[in-house]
C-alpha cells in the first residue's frame, strides 16, 4: 500500500504547482491546516460517520465551510471571492430538492 502523499510529485507536475511539506511535529508550520480542521470539526465532530449523512447534510457542511468568510481573503468566501450571500442563494436554488 502506498503512503498518503506517495503521488505528490505526479500531482504537482499535473497542476504545474510546487508542493511543500511541514517538518514533523512542527504544528506552527501548518496553521492553515489546523484552522481548516477546526472549522470542519464545528459541523462534523471527530466521531461523525459521513456515511450516515444524507447528501443534503453533507453538501450543507461543505457549503458552510466554503462560504465562511476568511480574514486572509478580505472576508470573502474561499470560492473565488464570491459574495457569500449570492453563493448561498445559488446553492439553495440549485440543491433545494436535497433539503426536502
Amino acid at each position: 500500500m502506498e503512503g498518503e502523499f506517495s503521488a505528490h510529485e505526479c500531482v504537482s507536475q499535473a497542476v504545474k504547482m510546487s508542493d511543500f511539506f511541514c517538518d514533523p511535529y512542527a504544528s506552527w508550520q501548518k496553521s492553515g491546516v489546523e484552522n481548516t480542521n477546526g472549522r470542519l470539526r464545528r459541523d462534523m465532530p471527530r466521531d461523525t460517520d459521513i456515511h450516515n449523512m444524507t447528501k443534503g447534510e453533507f453538501d450543507e457542511n461543505v457549503l458552510n465551510y466554503n462560504t465562511t468568510p476568511r480574514k486572509s481573503l478580505g472576508n470573502f468566501a474561499m470560492l473565488a471571492g464570491i459574495n457569500v450571500k449570492t453563493l448561498q442563494e445559488w446553492h439553495l436554488a440549485v440543491y433545494s430538492d436535497a433539503y426536502k
